[in-house]
């Protein structure tokens, strides 16, 4: 699979979980087009620019090979 498709893959994912994160401060669900536009003006920009500079065999850890991973998922707990 292509870096872009995944970096793709990796950000619909996000904004699944920043929709579930959004909807339960909410108290309701917020729906997947308000959670989507909330995630690309506050994360997509930062995400993109490090997704794009990271080596898909991690630095971190020497195991993982997709964005899914530790090297993303750990960007993302540190944007919070």
């Amino acid at each position: 699979m292509c870096k872009q498709r995944l970096i793709l893959k990796e950000e619909i994912r996000q904004i699944q979980i920043h929709k579930w994160i959004e909807s339960e401060k909410a108290g309701r669900d917020i729906g997947h087009n308000a959670a989507a536009l909330d995630w690309i003006n506050k994360y997509a920009k930062s995400f993109r620019e490090y997704a794009e500079n990271i080596s898909f065999e991690c630095q971190k850890c020497g195991r993982c090979s997709t964005p899914q991973e530790c090297c993303v998922n750990s960007f993302i707990r540190d944007q919070k």
